[in-house]
């Protein structure tokens, strides 16, 4: 009976954690994308590529961590980073409402776009996950 209660503390401390990595892998996400601002000398398309591969690179990253987190629920995990990617773009558009001198007229899009895209990418870590 004790080490079902463990298991169920640890299980209910791990969800916040996978939340959290959400959150993180956004504020992680858009600050990496900050850092390559557009030099004199590169196309703005490069620049969007940059950035996309970076999405392409920590979205991933945190969908395994969740499925290390809940290694017996990977599609519970993937649902808890990706509402920790909604909110996290939520919160990043609050606390910076303009980059680079422009405002985020288009956050809507911004934040369909981002929950979208680590939604199918953590659900497709977690199936592959769930496959092994």
């Amino acid at each position: 009976m004790d080490k079902v209660n463990t298991m169920r503390y640890v299980v209910m401390f791990r969800s916040p954690i996978a939340f959290l990595c959400g959150v993180g892998s956004v504020f992680l996400t858009l600050t990496l994308g900050a850092l390559f601002q557009e030099p004199p000398d590169t196309t703005k398309l490069s620049v969007i590529i940059v950035r996309w591969l970076t999405v392409l690179a920590i979205y991933p990253l945190a969908g395994v961590v969740g499925c290390l987190l809940f290694p017996r629920h990977p599609l519970r995990a993937a649902c808890r980073l990706t509402f920790g990617v909604f909110v996290g773009i939520i919160l990043h558009i609050v606390l910076f409402p303009s980059i680079g001198g422009y405002e985020r007229n288009l956050f809507p899009f911004e934040i369909a776009i981002h929950t979208i895209w680590a939604g199918v990418l953590c659900f497709l870590i977690a199936v592959f996950w769930k496959v092994k």
